[in-house]
């Protein structure tokens, strides 16, 4: 979607920039909400309406994010504000995917421990799981 309607979006003309970079971090939100309801038995809309939404906001959104950015400038100075843009945008890309990659590093770790913890031979629950997976293990083509 954002390949297809990025010419499109491109040709806005006479429209204040704000307002689809707002609807595009509307529409982020809204994709983001859906994929939050995924199930195991999600159908192919249900998995492919997210990300349809989504390449809709991503083109909504990076157009005019840039034309906001070197609004204003001489067209000299163009070039040395698109680099500078894209190296900030990279640079806080790679931190938050940092930042975001040792959360959940950590919350892998602690939710771990709590299910550990969790899992004693004295546990009704653990002895029901542990006897079904010994029961497959024991007969796996009755399944």
């Amino acid at each position: 979607m954002a390949v297809v309607l990025t010419p499109f979006v491109g040709r806005l003309r006479g429209v204040d920039m704000r307002w689809p970079v707002t609807g595009a971090f509307v529409a982020f939100a809204a994709s983001y909400f859906m994929r939050s309801h995924y199930t195991a038995d999600a159908s192919l809309w249900a998995l492919a309406l997210p990300l349809l939404l989504q390449g809709v906001a991503m083109s909504v959104f990076f157009v005019p994010l840039n034309t906001i950015l070197l609004d204003g400038l001489p067209a000299s100075c163009v070039p040395s504000a698109s680099g500078i843009s894209n190296f900030a945008r990279i640079t806080a890309g790679s931190f938050a995917a940092s930042l975001i990659t040792t959360y959940w590093d950590w919350r892998e770790a602690l939710h771990q421990a709590r299910l550990v913890e969790a899992a004693t031979p004295f546990s009704p629950s653990y002895q029901q799981a542990s006897g079904s997976v010994r029961e497959v293990l024991q007969n796996p083509l009755r399944m």
